[in-house]
Protein backbone atom coordinates (compact mmCIF):
# COMPACT_ATOMS: atom_id res chain seq x y z
CA UNK A 1 0.00 0.00 0.00
CA UNK A 2 0.95 3.29 -1.02
CA UNK A 3 1.10 6.84 1.93
CA UNK A 4 1.86 10.05 0.78
CA UNK A 5 5.09 11.66 2.11
CA UNK A 6 2.78 13.61 5.20
CA UNK A 7 1.42 9.96 6.57
CA UNK A 8 4.98 8.22 6.50
CA UNK A 9 5.92 11.17 8.59
CA UNK A 10 3.34 11.51 11.13
CA UNK A 11 3.95 7.62 11.63
CA UNK A 12 7.30 8.11 11.94
CA UNK A 13 6.60 10.65 14.51
CA UNK A 14 4.28 8.19 16.39
CA UNK A 15 6.68 5.32 16.44
CA UNK A 16 9.48 7.46 18.03
CA UNK A 17 6.96 8.73 20.46
CA UNK A 18 5.71 5.21 21.69
CA UNK A 19 9.32 4.44 22.59
CA UNK A 20 10.68 7.88 23.85
CA UNK A 21 10.23 9.41 26.67
CA UNK A 22 7.78 12.68 26.22
CA UNK A 23 5.75 14.61 28.68
CA UNK A 24 4.27 18.01 27.63
CA UNK A 25 6.87 20.02 29.73
CA UNK A 26 9.49 18.47 27.51
CA UNK A 27 11.10 16.94 30.96
CA UNK A 28 12.26 13.22 30.86
CA UNK A 29 10.44 10.52 33.61
CA UNK A 30 12.30 8.02 34.47
CA UNK A 31 9.81 5.03 34.26
CA UNK A 32 12.42 2.39 35.42
CA UNK A 33 10.89 -0.21 37.63
CA UNK A 34 11.08 0.16 41.66
CA UNK A 35 11.21 -2.57 44.12
CA UNK A 36 12.23 -6.16 43.98
CA UNK A 37 11.65 -8.16 41.39
CA UNK A 38 8.52 -10.31 40.80
CA UNK A 39 8.16 -13.88 40.98
CA UNK A 40 5.09 -15.24 39.07
CA UNK A 41 5.30 -18.74 39.44
CA UNK A 42 4.97 -20.07 36.32
CA UNK A 43 5.40 -24.03 36.19
CA UNK A 44 8.11 -24.38 34.11
CA UNK A 45 8.71 -28.12 33.26
CA UNK A 46 11.42 -29.93 35.26
CA UNK A 47 15.01 -28.40 35.22
CA UNK A 48 13.76 -25.88 32.78
CA UNK A 49 12.77 -22.68 35.10
CA UNK A 50 15.30 -19.79 34.21
CA UNK A 51 17.89 -19.60 37.29
CA UNK A 52 19.12 -16.12 36.79
CA UNK A 53 22.82 -15.10 37.79
CA UNK A 54 23.73 -14.24 41.50
CA UNK A 55 26.65 -12.98 40.24
CA UNK A 56 27.66 -9.08 41.37
CA UNK A 57 26.92 -5.67 38.27
CA UNK A 58 30.11 -5.83 35.88
CA UNK A 59 31.55 -2.99 34.71
CA UNK A 60 29.27 -1.29 32.15
CA UNK A 61 32.88 -0.95 29.69
CA UNK A 62 33.05 -4.33 29.84
CA UNK A 63 32.55 -6.73 26.81
CA UNK A 64 29.63 -9.34 26.66
CA UNK A 65 30.13 -12.70 28.84
CA UNK A 66 29.76 -16.07 26.34
CA UNK A 67 26.88 -17.80 26.23
CA UNK A 68 24.87 -20.39 24.20
CA UNK A 69 21.83 -17.97 23.28
CA UNK A 70 20.69 -14.33 23.16
CA UNK A 71 17.26 -13.20 23.63
CA UNK A 72 16.97 -9.49 22.41
CA UNK A 73 14.00 -6.96 22.92
CA UNK A 74 13.60 -3.55 22.96
CA UNK A 75 11.35 -1.35 25.09
CA UNK A 76 11.22 -0.64 28.78
CA UNK A 77 8.09 -2.47 29.45
CA UNK A 78 9.43 -5.82 26.47
CA UNK A 79 12.35 -5.74 29.14
CA UNK A 80 10.34 -6.01 32.56
CA UNK A 81 8.44 -8.78 30.60
CA UNK A 82 11.55 -10.22 30.19
CA UNK A 83 12.84 -10.23 33.26
CA UNK A 84 9.60 -11.65 35.04
CA UNK A 85 10.00 -14.40 32.82
CA UNK A 86 13.72 -15.22 32.72
CA UNK A 87 15.38 -13.47 35.65
CA UNK A 88 12.62 -14.30 38.40
CA UNK A 89 13.07 -11.84 41.28
CA UNK A 90 15.40 -9.47 39.55
CA UNK A 91 14.05 -6.49 37.32
CA UNK A 92 15.84 -5.34 33.99
CA UNK A 93 16.80 -1.99 36.18
CA UNK A 94 18.97 -4.25 37.79
CA UNK A 95 20.43 -5.83 35.04
CA UNK A 96 23.89 -4.84 34.13
CA UNK A 97 24.51 -1.45 32.35
CA UNK A 98 26.52 -2.06 28.56
CA UNK A 99 28.72 0.63 27.20
CA UNK A 100 31.02 -1.23 25.76
CA UNK A 101 32.77 0.73 22.64
CA UNK A 102 29.60 3.41 23.16
CA UNK A 103 31.54 6.24 22.20
CA UNK A 104 32.05 4.49 18.63
CA UNK A 105 28.48 4.54 18.05
CA UNK A 106 27.54 8.04 18.89
CA UNK A 107 28.28 10.12 15.67
CA UNK A 108 25.78 7.39 13.49
CA UNK A 109 23.07 8.48 16.57
CA UNK A 110 20.73 11.48 16.12
CA UNK A 111 20.42 13.70 18.91
CA UNK A 112 17.60 13.03 21.31
CA UNK A 113 17.33 8.84 20.54
CA UNK A 114 16.82 6.77 23.41
CA UNK A 115 20.43 5.75 23.75
CA UNK A 116 22.03 9.06 23.88
CA UNK A 117 19.34 9.80 27.06
CA UNK A 118 20.41 6.52 28.82
CA UNK A 119 24.09 6.60 27.67
CA UNK A 120 24.46 3.42 27.14
CA UNK A 121 23.83 0.61 24.55
CA UNK A 122 21.58 -1.97 26.72
CA UNK A 123 21.28 -3.79 29.50
CA UNK A 124 21.78 -7.46 29.96
CA UNK A 125 21.69 -10.12 32.35
CA UNK A 126 22.65 -14.27 32.40
CA UNK A 127 20.43 -16.90 33.13
CA UNK A 128 20.58 -20.30 32.87
CA UNK A 129 17.78 -22.75 30.90
CA UNK A 130 18.35 -26.52 31.32
CA UNK A 131 21.97 -26.61 30.51
CA UNK A 132 21.89 -23.40 28.42
CA UNK A 133 23.69 -19.95 29.47
CA UNK A 134 21.25 -17.34 28.38
CA UNK A 135 21.76 -13.67 27.41
CA UNK A 136 19.45 -11.40 27.91
CA UNK A 137 19.76 -8.15 26.56
CA UNK A 138 17.42 -4.93 26.59
CA UNK A 139 18.56 -2.39 23.57
CA UNK A 140 18.74 1.03 23.81
CA UNK A 141 18.85 0.95 19.57
CA UNK A 142 16.17 1.34 17.54
CA UNK A 143 16.27 1.40 13.77
CA UNK A 144 13.91 4.07 13.44
CA UNK A 145 15.07 5.64 16.44
CA UNK A 146 18.73 6.48 15.89
CA UNK A 147 19.07 7.15 12.13
CA UNK A 148 21.00 10.65 10.76
CA UNK A 149 21.56 10.79 7.30
CA UNK A 150 25.06 10.71 6.25
CA UNK A 151 25.92 11.03 2.34
CA UNK A 152 22.64 10.43 1.72
CA UNK A 153 21.94 7.67 3.59
CA UNK A 154 20.80 6.79 6.81
CA UNK A 155 22.55 5.38 9.57
CA UNK A 156 21.94 1.96 11.15
CA UNK A 157 23.84 1.85 14.31
CA UNK A 158 21.67 -1.22 15.89
CA UNK A 159 23.21 -3.56 13.07
CA UNK A 160 26.39 -2.91 14.65
CA UNK A 161 25.00 -3.64 18.01
CA UNK A 162 23.94 -6.96 16.22
CA UNK A 163 27.26 -7.88 15.35
CA UNK A 164 28.80 -6.73 18.05
CA UNK A 165 26.80 -9.08 20.38
CA UNK A 166 27.29 -11.94 18.62
CA UNK A 167 31.16 -11.52 18.17
CA UNK A 168 31.16 -11.05 21.76
CA UNK A 169 28.62 -13.85 23.13
CA UNK A 170 29.36 -16.36 20.29
CA UNK A 171 26.07 -17.52 20.81
CA UNK A 172 24.48 -20.80 19.10
CA UNK A 173 20.84 -19.36 18.83
CA UNK A 174 19.50 -15.61 18.88
CA UNK A 175 16.46 -14.90 19.51
CA UNK A 176 14.63 -11.46 19.39
CA UNK A 177 11.17 -11.23 21.00
CA UNK A 178 9.41 -8.68 21.25
CA UNK A 179 5.58 -7.10 20.36
CA UNK A 180 4.48 -6.70 16.60
CA UNK A 181 1.16 -5.51 14.85
CA UNK A 182 -0.77 -8.84 13.34
CA UNK A 183 -1.69 -9.61 10.01
CA UNK A 184 -3.33 -12.77 9.85
CA UNK A 185 -7.07 -11.29 10.38
CA UNK A 186 -8.24 -14.23 12.17
CA UNK A 187 -6.02 -14.43 15.19
CA UNK A 188 -6.48 -12.45 18.19
CA UNK A 189 -4.89 -9.79 20.40
CA UNK A 190 -1.73 -11.78 22.11
CA UNK A 191 -0.95 -14.46 19.20
CA UNK A 192 3.04 -15.32 19.47
CA UNK A 193 4.17 -15.87 16.05
CA UNK A 194 8.00 -16.95 15.02
CA UNK A 195 9.69 -17.14 11.73
CA UNK A 196 13.50 -18.42 10.74
CA UNK A 197 12.45 -15.56 7.63
CA UNK A 198 12.85 -11.67 7.43
CA UNK A 199 12.27 -9.22 5.47
CA UNK A 200 12.40 -5.26 4.67
CA UNK A 201 9.33 -2.93 3.87
CA UNK A 202 10.15 0.35 4.23
CA UNK A 203 8.85 3.27 2.38
CA UNK A 204 10.48 6.03 3.87
CA UNK A 205 14.30 7.00 4.79
CA UNK A 206 15.48 3.09 4.46
CA UNK A 207 13.77 2.57 1.10
CA UNK A 208 16.42 3.01 -1.13
CA UNK A 209 18.93 1.04 1.03
CA UNK A 210 20.60 -2.02 -0.74
CA UNK A 211 20.03 -4.58 2.45
CA UNK A 212 16.41 -3.24 2.36
CA UNK A 213 15.02 -3.52 -1.18
CA UNK A 214 16.40 -7.11 -1.03
CA UNK A 215 13.63 -9.17 -2.69
CA UNK A 216 14.41 -12.23 -0.65
CA UNK A 217 13.82 -12.72 2.86
CA UNK A 218 16.52 -12.91 4.91
CA UNK A 219 16.37 -16.59 6.29
CA UNK A 220 18.26 -18.69 9.00
CA UNK A 221 17.76 -22.80 7.68
CA UNK A 222 17.64 -24.58 11.01
CA UNK A 223 14.98 -26.79 12.44
CA UNK A 224 12.73 -25.58 15.25
CA UNK A 225 12.35 -28.23 17.81
CA UNK A 226 8.25 -28.11 18.74
CA UNK A 227 8.73 -30.29 21.69
CA UNK A 228 7.85 -28.23 24.20
CA UNK A 229 5.33 -25.97 21.93
CA UNK A 230 2.12 -27.53 23.98
CA UNK A 231 3.74 -26.91 26.87
CA UNK A 232 4.11 -23.05 26.13
CA UNK A 233 0.97 -22.68 25.20
CA UNK A 234 -0.15 -24.25 28.45
CA UNK A 235 2.20 -21.65 30.15
CA UNK A 236 0.47 -19.01 28.47
CA UNK A 237 -3.31 -19.77 28.23
CA UNK A 238 -3.46 -18.59 32.15
CA UNK A 239 -2.04 -15.10 30.89
CA UNK A 240 -4.91 -14.66 28.35
CA UNK A 241 -7.11 -12.91 31.15
CA UNK A 242 -5.10 -10.32 30.91
CA UNK A 243 -6.15 -9.24 27.48
CA UNK A 244 -10.03 -9.14 27.82
CA UNK A 245 -11.36 -6.71 25.42
CA UNK A 246 -13.77 -3.68 26.90
CA UNK A 247 -15.16 -1.13 24.78
CA UNK A 248 -17.81 1.26 24.84
CA UNK A 249 -19.64 0.23 21.73
CA UNK A 250 -19.61 -2.94 20.08
CA UNK A 251 -17.31 -4.89 17.39
CA UNK A 252 -20.40 -5.64 15.13
CA UNK A 253 -19.08 -3.79 12.29
CA UNK A 254 -15.45 -4.96 12.62
CA UNK A 255 -14.70 -7.61 9.93
CA UNK A 256 -12.10 -9.18 12.04
CA UNK A 257 -14.35 -11.85 13.47
CA UNK A 258 -12.04 -13.26 15.93
CA UNK A 259 -12.09 -9.47 17.69
CA UNK A 260 -15.86 -9.68 17.91
CA UNK A 261 -15.74 -12.77 19.45
CA UNK A 262 -13.03 -11.15 22.05
CA UNK A 263 -15.10 -8.82 22.99
CA UNK A 264 -15.59 -9.27 27.22
CA UNK A 265 -13.76 -12.91 26.97
CA UNK A 266 -9.99 -13.88 27.12
CA UNK A 267 -8.81 -14.48 23.36
CA UNK A 268 -7.64 -18.22 22.94
CA UNK A 269 -3.98 -18.80 23.08
CA UNK A 270 -1.58 -19.45 19.64
CA UNK A 271 2.34 -19.88 18.70
CA UNK A 272 2.42 -19.83 15.31
CA UNK A 273 5.42 -21.18 13.58
CA UNK A 274 6.32 -20.78 10.22
CA UNK A 275 6.10 -23.82 8.58
CA UNK A 276 3.49 -25.51 10.67
CA UNK A 277 -0.02 -24.67 10.68
CA UNK A 278 -0.28 -24.44 6.72
CA UNK A 279 1.95 -21.06 7.09
CA UNK A 280 4.93 -21.07 4.31
CA UNK A 281 7.98 -21.85 6.33
CA UNK A 282 9.20 -18.03 4.18
CA UNK A 283 6.54 -16.20 5.17
CA UNK A 284 8.71 -13.39 6.93
CA UNK A 285 8.43 -10.82 9.91
CA UNK A 286 7.89 -7.82 8.22
CA UNK A 287 10.45 -4.26 9.13
CA UNK A 288 9.34 -1.26 8.13
CA UNK A 289 10.78 2.20 8.64
CA UNK A 290 7.57 3.82 10.10
CA UNK A 291 4.54 2.64 11.96
CA UNK A 292 2.64 -0.11 10.20
CA UNK A 293 -0.18 -2.25 11.22
CA UNK A 294 -2.32 -4.85 9.35
CA UNK A 295 -5.37 -4.26 8.36
CA UNK A 296 -8.63 -6.12 6.12
CA UNK A 297 -7.47 -3.78 3.74
CA UNK A 298 -3.83 -3.31 3.40
CA UNK A 299 -3.21 -7.10 2.42
CA UNK A 300 -0.17 -7.12 4.96
CA UNK A 301 -1.27 -11.15 5.65
CA UNK A 302 0.00 -12.28 2.25
CA UNK A 303 3.61 -10.17 3.12
CA UNK A 304 4.36 -11.24 6.44
CA UNK A 305 3.24 -12.92 9.78
CA UNK A 306 3.48 -9.63 11.33
CA UNK A 307 4.98 -6.14 11.25
CA UNK A 308 7.67 -4.91 13.16
CA UNK A 309 10.58 -2.12 13.36
CA UNK A 310 13.53 -3.65 13.87
CA UNK A 311 14.44 -7.37 13.61
CA UNK A 312 15.09 -7.76 9.57
CA UNK A 313 18.45 -5.81 11.26
CA UNK A 314 19.19 -9.25 12.50
CA UNK A 315 18.15 -11.10 9.15
CA UNK A 316 20.66 -8.49 7.25
CA UNK A 317 23.53 -8.74 9.53
CA UNK A 318 23.39 -12.75 9.58
CA UNK A 319 23.74 -12.78 6.48
CA UNK A 320 27.03 -11.39 5.72
CA UNK A 321 28.95 -13.87 8.53
CA UNK A 322 30.30 -16.92 7.48
CA UNK A 323 28.96 -18.70 10.46
CA UNK A 324 26.23 -16.88 11.98
CA UNK A 325 23.61 -18.38 14.78
CA UNK A 326 20.81 -19.55 14.31
CA UNK A 327 18.00 -16.98 14.87
CA UNK A 328 14.53 -16.78 14.86
CA UNK A 329 11.96 -13.40 15.56
CA UNK A 330 9.63 -14.13 17.51
CA UNK A 331 6.39 -11.62 18.13
CA UNK A 332 3.70 -11.20 19.90
CA UNK A 333 0.33 -9.56 18.49
CA UNK A 334 0.08 -6.32 20.66
CA UNK A 335 -2.46 -5.05 18.27
CA UNK A 336 -4.51 -7.56 16.07
CA UNK A 337 -5.00 -6.67 12.14
CA UNK A 338 -7.63 -4.09 12.24
CA UNK A 339 -10.62 -2.39 10.23
CA UNK A 340 -9.47 -0.39 7.27
CA UNK A 341 -12.38 1.40 6.47
CA UNK A 342 -12.19 4.26 8.19
CA UNK A 343 -9.68 6.99 7.69
CA UNK A 344 -6.41 7.59 9.68
CA UNK A 345 -7.03 11.33 11.75
CA UNK A 346 -4.51 12.91 13.91
CA UNK A 347 -1.22 14.48 13.68
CA UNK A 348 0.14 13.41 17.23
CA UNK A 349 -2.32 10.05 17.91
CA UNK A 350 -2.54 6.99 17.19
CA UNK A 351 -3.90 6.26 13.55
CA UNK A 352 -7.73 5.64 14.87
CA UNK A 353 -8.54 2.78 11.82
CA UNK A 354 -11.16 1.21 13.32
CA UNK A 355 -13.56 0.55 16.48
CA UNK A 356 -11.14 -2.36 17.36
CA UNK A 357 -7.76 0.28 17.67
CA UNK A 358 -10.66 2.36 19.86
CA UNK A 359 -11.58 -0.27 22.29
CA UNK A 360 -7.44 -1.87 22.65
CA UNK A 361 -5.94 1.28 22.95
CA UNK A 362 -8.32 3.89 24.65
CA UNK A 363 -6.75 4.34 27.40
CA UNK A 364 -3.16 4.23 26.38
CA UNK A 365 -3.67 6.69 23.12
CA UNK A 366 -5.34 8.72 25.85
CA UNK A 367 -2.83 9.16 28.30
CA UNK A 368 0.39 9.51 25.65
CA UNK A 369 -1.78 12.74 23.92
CA UNK A 370 -2.50 14.36 27.61
CA UNK A 371 1.78 13.51 28.31
CA UNK A 372 1.48 11.14 30.60
CA UNK A 373 3.60 7.97 29.30
CA UNK A 374 7.28 7.96 28.99
CA UNK A 375 7.32 4.58 26.99
CA UNK A 376 10.91 4.28 26.57
CA UNK A 377 13.29 6.62 28.59
CA UNK A 378 15.93 4.39 29.70
CA UNK A 379 17.54 6.86 32.68
CA UNK A 380 20.38 7.37 33.38
CA UNK A 381 23.27 4.45 33.53
CA UNK A 382 22.15 2.91 37.44
CA UNK A 383 25.20 3.56 40.45
CA UNK A 384 24.92 -0.07 41.07
CA UNK A 385 28.30 -0.87 39.73
CA UNK A 386 30.95 0.29 41.45
CA UNK A 387 35.01 0.55 40.34
CA UNK A 388 37.07 -1.30 43.22
CA UNK A 389 39.66 1.09 44.23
Amino acid sequence: MEYSHQTLERRLQLSRQLTSAYTRSGEFVDLQFSGPGRHLQIPFPEQLAPVPSTAPVRDPALPLPPADVVVLTYTSDEGKALADVMTPGRFAQDWNAYTNNYAKFLPAIRRGAPARQAGRLGNYWTTRVGTHEVLVFKSTLHMHQDFIMQNGHPTLPISELFRQIIQQVQPKYFFCISTAGGTLLDKPLGTVAMSRALKFDCKKNFDNEPYAKQAAPYTSNWNVSLQHRATALALMKPFASNLVIQSDGTFATCPCARLRQQEGHAPDVFFLVTGQDGIPASLPVLTTDYFEFGTDKNGLQNDGIAVEMDDAVLGFVTSTMSHPPSWASIRNYSDPAINGTLAERGRRTAPRTSICTTAIGRRFWGRLRRGALSQDYEGPVSPIYKPQS
